[in-house]
């Protein structure tokens, strides 16, 4: 394969074809550097300045520069070949690295200020926004880590933004592509926003305001598993999950820092301009406070999945112990595989005012203990024949406390499962507005596939 590096003869750009060369002798690529020089705006025999011959001269010089560096490179056993682009950077950067399709492009970048930063831009944040092929920004003070693993025999180290959007799909893909070739430890960073989760999960313990929440991560982690899947490849895995409260971009730069990565991957989707201010972007506040290299993937470099039949292994079915919510439990186990699990779910409503108070795995229901035990047996009861002699296991559950949709939506994201079964009246129009429906608000709040048993309307 090939490794793009951008080029002006500064000191910035003399570091990253430096890198460049050294990451591409150590994963047998061919390095192409590439500068681009911009055409004058406007030619007119009004200059007392030849426009044509000034721009002959600065390509010239351009081109003698780029055959000294690479008959250097040459001597160091680097594969090398020079492009000399005319045009407007970026877009000549962007374009070549479209017609080469490279493992990626490498560009340095000058330690503007934050004002700097906003108002003129660079051409790695640019690139970054704007070509279809990974982009590794590089820093003449913050990539000892990648130049040691370049010219050295151990192990890559890499840190992964990760969340369970497209954007991250992007940068596991890559991971697992060059963990194809190298040896690769992978950190995965996470960081959530506490009171999202406490919502989402129902999660209200003392620590789950302050650092990470045990359970909260653990249901992080295994969401996260799910999502990045199998890792070809040899190397550890580490996930490091916590909480956030403040800007997420900053907090993984650091972070990957502080956890030893040799470079910081993160998928992006490119959003620019007014829809990057109103949508947000991790990637820009992160390119800015990082210390190690940042490899931004765009989603135009994914690799396209093929569709999976989707396993059942784990289904939520939800009663209120009425003929209704008892009819949709025989479907539940009709869905799970054979060996799964199905999960009888009561709820108790009551009113809490505050979702800091709607699950807390550590306090016991107010309800007797009796009462409780009474319902889990009722729930028992309504398992139908023949799940024993298909291996399904049952878990009964009585949850006390909040809206019922609520919390059956909270125990299923906490409970990881595939599906959630539910039973309605089917009702519509007026009656649904004066009377609500519970698979309703399931339907729309669910982030898992949901099946509704219809049972007979009064």
């Amino acid at each position: 394969m090939n490794i793009l590096v951008a080029t002006d003869f500064s000191k910035p750009a003399d570091h990253a074809v430096d890198l460049a060369a050294a990451l591409a002798h150590r994963l047998g690529d061919k390095l192409i550097v590439a500068f681009a020089h911009e055409p004058a705006l406007v030619a007119s025999p009004d200059f007392a300045v030849d426009v044509t011959a000034m721009e002959q001269a600065v390509a010239e010089k351009a081109q003698q520069r780029l055959l000294k560096l690479a008959d250097e490179l040459k001597n160091k056993g680097v594969t090398v070949e020079t492009r000399l682009l005319r045009g407007a950077v970026v877009d000549s950067l962007v374009n070549l690295g479209h017609e080469l399709q490279p493992r990626f492009i490498v560009a340095g970048t000058h330690a503007r200020g934050p004002v700097g930063r906003l108002f003129l831009g660079s051409v790695a944040e640019h690139l970054v926004l704007q070509a279809d092929r990974p982009v590794l920004v590089t820093r003449t003070d913050g990539d000892q880590g990648l130049f040691s693993w370049a010219r050295s025999n151990r192990t890559l180290h890499v840190a992964v933004g990760l969340d369970l959007s497209s954007a991250s799909r992007y940068g596991v893909d890559w991971v697992k592509s060059i963990r194809e070739v190298i040896p690769c430890d992978i950190t995965f960073l996470n960081f959530y926003w506490p009171p999202e989760q406490l919502a989402r999960l129902g999660i209200s313990t003392d620590a789950a305001l302050g650092m990470a929440d045990p359970l909260t991560v653990q249901v992080i982690t295994r969401e996260l598993k799910a999502f990045v899947g199998e890792l070809p490849g040899t190397g550890r895995v580490d996930y490091k999950i916590e909480s956030n409260w403040g800007e997420m971009g900053s907090h993984l730069a650091f972070t990957a820092s502080d956890v030893d990565a040799d470079v910081l991957v993160l998928g992006t989707h490119q959003r620019k301009g007014v829809k990057r201010l109103l949508l947000g972007s991790t990637l820009q506040p992160t390119l800015h406070a990082a210390i190690v290299p940042v490899l931004s993937v765009p989603g135009a470099s994914a690799v396209a999945h093929a569709a999976t039949i989707p396993a059942m292994a784990q289904v939520l079915v939800a009663t209120d112990l009425s003929a209704l919510g008892n009819g949709a439990i025989p479907y539940a186990y009709s869905l799970v595989e054979k060996g799964g699990i199905v999960h009888l779910l009561h709820v108790v409503e009551r009113h809490v005012p505050n979702l800091m108070f709607s699950f807390d795995p550590n306090v016991g229901s107010p309800s007797s203990e009796a009462a409780k035990g009474q319902m889990e047996a009722a729930l028992r009861g309504l398992v139908p024949q023949g799940a024993e002699s298909r291996d399904i296991r049952t878990e009964v559950q009585v949850v006390e406390g909040g809206r019922v949709p609520t919390v059956i939506l909270q125990t299923a994201e906490r409970l990881g499962v595939d599906a959630v079964c539910v039973g309605s009246h089917g009702r519509g129009g007026l009656g649904k507005t004066l009377l609500g429906s519970v698979a309703n608000v399931i339907l729309e709040g669910s982030g898992k596939p949901v099946f509704v048993v219809r049972g007979t309307r009064p």
